[in-house]
């Protein structure tokens, strides 16, 4: 919305307000670099993969205590409520360490995330001189 005004001939006075709302929403996303730690020691993206893989394991009631993969040895272990909820939480971080993860209607994959939305929003106000070259500007008045 705004405001013009001949001065004189070829010079007017203007004065705008503008107001722009935007929701941008992503496709992809990248990870650049990873910092993780756990009681002051570092952790690398995959130490932290594979705790969650084991995680999920555990989910499942019993985990695998062999230390050889060839003879599994499963033992069975009861969670609490928390636990399971914690674990689940957990489980939730792991599209954020993926290499590169796309943003869908209904996440399956460990590489998806729901579709957010980001709102971006200006208001500016303007004011300012225009003069016109080369005889008079055609302004209906």
């Amino acid at each position: 919305m705004g405001f013009k005004h001949e001065i004189v001939t070829n010079l007017y006075l203007f004065a705008e307000v503008e107001y722009l709302n935007i929701s941008v929403q992503g496709k992809k996303s990248r990870l650049k670099s990873f910092d993780a730690s756990l009681d002051g020691r570092d952790l690398s993206r995959e130490e932290v993969l594979r705790a969650m893989d084991k995680m999920t394991e555990l989910e499942t009631g019993k985990v695998n205590i062999s230390e050889n993969p060839d003879i599994p040895f499963y033992v069975k272990v009861p969670l609490t409520d928390q636990q399971r909820y914690d674990i689940k939480q957990f489980k939730k971080l792991r599209p954020l360490l993926s290499k590169e993860a796309k943003f869908v209607d209904d996440p399956n994959g460990i590489d998806e995330f729901k579709f957010s939305k980001s709102p971006y929003s200006s208001l500016g106000f303007s004011i300012g001189i225009t003069y016109h070259f080369g005889g008079k500007s055609k302004t209906k008045k």
